[in-house]
């Protein structure tokens, strides 16, 4: 590529769904609020009115944990949430820190609730889906392996004695945990169901961020068109309103010259000429009408799209319109008399809602004094 070429960047919109996280990240820590609290009361129902065989000391220790560590992802969502501008690779990171944590603890709780004997074992899966939705798809196969991988360790470990096995008797069968085929079994199963869970859970999650992509670049395609269409109708406006500008001051003069034609400022007319002259100066008025009345339409389908105010000389815009009315203050034969200030008079704002506004002021004044008054625009600094 030549230096003098310049590349085109693209910019991908953030999808929505991305932008969901911290959401749906709050929305997690609330449901850990439950899932600690609730732990603790259920382990005080199951002990001390079911009076099951549970070591409630250490899994008390481990839903306190959960609790404790819960205010610190809180706390920590709060000050992620307050930082300007978001990053979305920060909140993606806290989402698998988070997840890590929950992994440890629930592995604790299968160890003192049975190891993989233990009903609680198939939460590794309700969590696995939690972790689907919540992060992308290559650190879900992550965070799946890495589930996996901790109950495989847990059921070794405990398989051959390196930690005692938990059996907690009426409830579990002890016998089942040293059948090397249950185990292998188990354990291929549960693997295999975890990373089922995590490809189903994965593959409608990556359909549902790709239409959200189609839609979001739908969307930027519809505000692209639209800015398009609406600089087109301000380009329409401008332009109908720059011609109509520019075709009033000569059909006004031609229009009052030929009102001076008939008032006999140039002699007697005979009845064909007036009558041809009359016909014509109809005809101009009903053009200069129509121009006027295009000239309104396009102003005030252009008031949203403003000109910008800027430094304008009033002197120029006063004299203009005044030489635009000469023709209408001869045939009244009015006493027009304009005094300005010498030098020009700068004034900050828009040159075309000024000269309307002088034109409409200066024009009333010439169409209702009567005919042989006097008309003074003046004007001084003192004013401005």
């Amino acid at each position: 590529m030549g230096p003098n070429k310049k590349q085109k960047i693209e910019v991908t919109p953030s999808l929505p769904l991305e932008q969901e996280l911290l959401p749906q990240i709050k929305w997690f820590i609330r449901r850990r609020w439950l899932a600690g609290g609730g732990s603790i009361l259920i382990l005080w129902v199951m002990s001390f009115i079911l009076d099951l065989p549970l070591r409630v000391l250490p899994l008390y220790a481990i839903s306190g944990s959960v609790l404790a560590y819960n205010f610190f992802f809180h706390s920590y969502a709060q000050r992620l949430e307050a930082t300007t501008p978001h990053k979305l690779s920060s909140f993606s990171r806290f989402a698998n820190f988070q997840i890590l944590a929950d992994w440890l603890a629930l592995t604790l709780v299968v160890h003192y609730t049975g190891g993989i004997e233990s009903p609680l074992v198939f939460f590794f899966i309700f969590h696995v889906i939690i972790s689907t939705i919540l992060l992308s798809q290559f650190a879900s196969y992550l965070q799946t392996g890495l589930a996996a991988f901790l109950i495989i360790l847990l059921s070794v470990i405990e398989y051959y004695g390196v930690i005692p096995h938990v059996h907690i008797p009426g409830i579990l069968s002890g016998r089942l945990y040293y059948d090397p085929i249950y185990l292998l079994t188990f354990l291929l199963f549960f693997t295999g169901t975890l990373y089922m869970s995590t490809y189903l859970v994965s593959s409608v999650s990556k359909r549902l961020r790709r239409r959200e992509k189609q839609l979001v670049v739908l969307k930027k395609n519809l505000e692209e068109a639209y800015h398009g269409l609406e600089a087109a109708d301000v380009a329409k406006s401008e332009f109908v309103m720059m011609v109509t500008h520019e075709l009033r001051s000569p059909l006004s003069t031609i229009e009052s010259i030929l009102k001076l034609f008939l008032e006999g400022y140039a002699g007697d007319l005979p009845d064909e000429q007036r009558k041809m002259v009359l016909g014509i100066e109809q005809r101009t008025h009903f053009l200069l009408t129509l121009v006027n009345d295009l000239l309104h339409l396009a102003r005030v389908k252009a008031k949203k799209f403003k000109k910008e105010k800027a430094e304008i000389n009033l002197r120029e815009i006063v004299e203009k319109v005044a030489g635009s009315l000469q023709a209408g203050v001869k045939t009244k034969r009015l006493n027009f008399l304009v005094e300005l200030p010498p030098g020009p008079l700068i004034f900050r704002g828009n040159d075309d809602e000024m000269e309307l506004l002088f034109s409409n002021l200066i024009g009333n004044s010439v169409k209702y004094t009567p005919p042989g008054g006097n008309i003074l625009v003046k004007m001084t600094r003192e004013n401005l």
